[in-house]
């Protein structure tokens, strides 16, 4: 990679921080009650429900690209 070596590994290192960070905010504090919570939904699915679907932290995106949505998401209140 040559010098580009510098840029990519930084990037990737805020990128993984951005992504540990999402991670642990939806394990440890309170369902909002905004837009956020379908993602909490979602991710909770993945850690209670249904362990093979789900795996989108930050966003359901790439479960929809790779075929690997929750058939039951949690119930709409």
């Amino acid at each position: 990679m040559g010098n580009y070596v510098f840029g990519f590994l930084s990037g990737f290192l805020m990128g993984y921080s951005t992504y540990l960070a999402i991670h642990y905010a939806i394990h440890v504090f309170k369902m909002p009650k905004n837009f956020l919570k379908i993602i909490w939904e979602h991710h909770l699915t993945h850690h209670y429900r249904e362990p093979d679907r789900a795996f989108g932290v930050s966003s359901p995106l790439w479960d929809y690209i790779f075929g690997t949505m929750p058939k039951n998401e949690w119930k709409k209140s």
